[in-house]
């Protein structure tokens, strides 16, 4: 009796064993089942960030990448779980027992018989050991279709982080440029501040010489106010975008101020509507997903209809127990059978089960049909506003130069008393106005052409 209860407690303490080390131990990387990461880790932010370097911190600490993975990594688990249904099961079961007196029973004609011992009559202790193997043998198709629509849905995982990758890259390119746009602007607001302190320079001298009256000065003194409160606007707009940067990077505001490494001029860029379309369709990784997702959906209808088939189970097993009359004897040997099964009436699960994976199957056909749709209409939608982008950007820049020169005559002229504040005061607008056009101008076309080359799947 002692040996096998020995035996018994040795298995449950190797099994106890083995899921406490199991707990304790953390997977490393992505592939064994791990996705964390050091995600307030400042040790490696660069002093500088690039393009380059940020997109490379974004792959590994953006928290929209990060729960895709972590999606992917799930999918990949459910994807072993349906498959571990068509393998076989391999178990060991035992038990060890102390049965009281008053429940050992014989028939009454051994029962009336006096010469036999009550506490002898059965054996009071016994155990049983049991190594059993069952393999699914037929289920009806249920276990492979199951097992292919999750081999569709981990493989439409992986397409959505594919293209949470890349969505997130097209953000950064745009979150870049609207820095640099909102610095420029900032700057030429500066800009703007310090010409009105020339202006009011020279007005302040020539109103002391009398040449001009008290209210020139209140006028230019109006305008500078007013171009500091714009100042200050944008310096909150700046704020803002480096803010919207840090959340993209899951950088912790603790980290101090942000320096990117990047200058905004407009990017060039030439493709064809049709090719652009045609690769959207292949390769984009919300598309593919969807794709993915339905044909998932077609199998588990099929799966579902195979429920109504017989279910088969092959099960072999070794026992060894000790006999029910004497615990010293040890009764051991092979056991092989099937196990089958039939549903024959189930109360309408089957038919329920399978209206479910209709609309299941429906609804993910027709996400698939409209994100084709949308894909196809905001690729047409692109590439008319790039083209209107271009048209715009030469104008632009045209302004600017012309502004530019204009502004620096005028200023000359206004010192030599040639023209009147007012004069001035509107070149100074209308140029400052056409710098800050010009960078919003050129950010809005980049950001044209990241958004053309994420629909597309293009690339960066």
């Amino acid at each position: 009796m002692k040996r096998p209860l020995f035996a018994l407690a040795h298995l449950v303490s190797l099994i106890l064993t083995q899921q406490s080390t199991a707990e304790q131990s953390p997977s490393k990387n992505a592939d064994s089942g791990s996705f964390e990461s050091d995600t307030y880790n400042t040790v490696n932010i660069p002093p500088v960030w690039t393009l380059e370097s940020a997109i490379e911190r974004a792959l590994s600490h953006n928290p929209d990448i990060l729960k895709a993975r972590a999606n992917a990594l799930r999918a990949r688990g459910s994807l072993l779980v349906s498959r571990s249904a068509m393998l076989p099961k391999l178990r060991l079961v035992g038990d060890a027992d102390r049965r009281d007196v008053a429940l050992i029973d014989l028939p009454q004609n051994q029962l009336d018989n006096p010469i036999i011992d009550p506490e002898t009559r059965q054996a009071r202790d016994g155990y049983s050991l049991k190594a059993e193997i069952r393999q699914p043998l037929f289920s009806g198709l249920q276990n492979q279709r199951e097992y292919k629509a999750e081999r569709l849905i981990a493989e439409a995982a992986e397409a959505n982080v594919y293209d949470t990758e890349q969505r997130i890259i097209a953000i950064l390119i745009q979150s870049f440029d609207a820095i640099i746009r909102s610095e420029e602007t900032r700057a030429s607001r500066e800009n703007s501040i310090a010409s009105f302190e020339r202006l009011l320079s020279v007005a302040e001298k020539r109103f002391e010489a009398g040449d001009v009256a008290e209210l020139e000065t209140l006028r230019i003194k109006t305008e500078l106010s007013r171009a500091k409160a714009d100042l200050s606007t944008e310096e909150t707009r700046v704020v803002t975008d480096y803010e919207r940067i840090r959340r993209t990077l899951d950088l912790p505001s603790s980290t101090g101020s942000i320096e990117i490494q990047r200058e905004l001029k407009p990017k060039t860029y030439e493709f064809s509507l049709s090719q652009a379309i045609d690769n959207a369709l292949e390769k984009r990784g919300d598309l593919q997903n969807l794709k993915l997702q339905w044909e998932a959906s077609e199998l588990r209808v099929k799966g579902v209809r195979g429920s109504k088939l017989p279910k088969l189970e092959g099960v072999a097993s070794y026992d060894a127990r000790s006999s029910f009359y004497d615990s010293n004897n040890r009764l051991d040997g092979w056991q092989i059978g099937i196990f089958g099964s039939l549903n024959i009436f189930e109360g309408g699960q089957q038919k329920g089960l399978l209206t479910i994976r209709r609309a299941e199957a429906e609804a993910a056909r027709m996400d698939y049909e409209a994100m084709k749709r949308r894909i196809e209409s905001r690729l047409v939608e692109l590439s008319s506003q790039l083209q209107q982008e271009k048209q715009t950007l030469v104008s632009r820049q045209d302004a600017v130069e012309l502004a530019e020169k204009v502004f620096e005559q005028t200023e000359k002229q206004y010192e030599a008393g040639q023209v009147g504040l007012e004069t001035v005061l509107q070149v100074e607008e209308t140029l400052h106005q056409a710098q800050i056009e010009l960078a919003l101008s050129i950010y809005s076309h980049n950001s044209v052409v990241a958004q053309i080359q994420y629909e597309s799947a293009l690339g960066f």
